[in-house]
């Protein structure tokens, strides 16, 4: 929610809310929410002039009605609440809110518990939207709509390559270990440390199924080796035990020495 007023102060905002302008009404509602730029914290009068401008049909107003119903997942998914706020962001996303249609997203892997369930299909639309309308905000060097979209990219690399129990299928969409490890870069370009162990798999992966054979994991000037373990050494120095266990996974593989760089199986460094 914007805390920026954009007429100057906020007595000139509210004179804009008085005449009607819902911009105003949703910047009004939100200083009320929050208690900034000189008001005290009023959530009925926050929740009167959202509900203004939502009636008015105002993309703005339903998205930040539906957060406060919704309370960021943080309810039963079934209790009232939950479903008005769902409803709402569902008439915010018709009117091109990209943020709905992200929240749509997780909403739906909420009611899943992240899994494969009834909604998935939908998640996945969603979700397919959400970071089409970001990677295009990217390309055109434009801030993220969302500070959720390394997550959400992370999640889509995840559909893709069938990890943690996801069954692509379900969502509607195919195994494709190319688009995986393509969501899992833009999620790793956008400072996600979560997903350096789940690239450096990914890559792996791959390379395995490229070759069908871990005997060519050594084979000189193309060894995907020195790429998976620079991410999986960036797993380890995060935190992530995964990583540690994935070196020494790769360690393993290699006989002697690495073909791609001629260094002694015993030189190599490890976490």
């Amino acid at each position: 929610r914007s805390h920026h007023t954009e007429w100057g102060s906020i007595a000139n905002t509210k004179k804009a809310a008085e005449k009607g302008d819902n911009s105003a009404r949703v910047q009004l509602a939100c200083a009320y929410s929050s208690g900034t730029h000189g008001l005290k914290r009023n959530e009925e009068k926050s929740l009167e002039l959202l509900q203004l401008a939502a009636d008015d049909g105002f993309a703005g107003a339903l998205y930040n009605l539906a957060s406060f119903y919704y309370c960021g997942g943080n309810v039963d998914p079934t209790s009232v609440n939950a479903v008005k706020g769902i409803k709402l962001f569902r008439q915010a996303a018709e009117l091109g809110c990209e943020n709905s249609i992200g929240e749509l997203a997780l909403s739906f892997f909420r009611f899943n518990d992240g899994f494969n369930g009834p909604e998935s299909i939908e998640a996945m639309e969603y979700l397919t939207l959400f970071m089409a309308s970001q990677k295009r905000r990217l390309a055109a060097g434009k801030r993220m709509a969302s500070e959720k979209v390394p997550l959400m990219a992370h999640f889509m690399g995840m559909l893709f390559s069938g990890t943690r129990g996801l069954d692509p299928v379900a969502y509607g969409v195919a195994k494709n270990l190319y688009l995986a490890k393509h969501y899992l870069e833009i999620a790793v370009h956008l400072g996600r440390e979560e997903v350096y162990y789940d690239l450096g798999d990914i890559i792996e992966d791959i390379w395995l199924q490229q070759y069908s054979s871990e005997k060519l994991l050594n084979y000189p000037g193309a060894c995907a080796k020195p790429i998976m373990v620079f991410w999986a050494k960036k797993a380890a120095a995060s935190g992530d035990d995964r990583g540690v266990a994935f070196v020494q996974r790769v360690h393993d593989k290699v006989q002697d020495h690495c073909n791609h760089c001629g260094m002694p199986a015993s030189g190599a460094s490890k976490p």
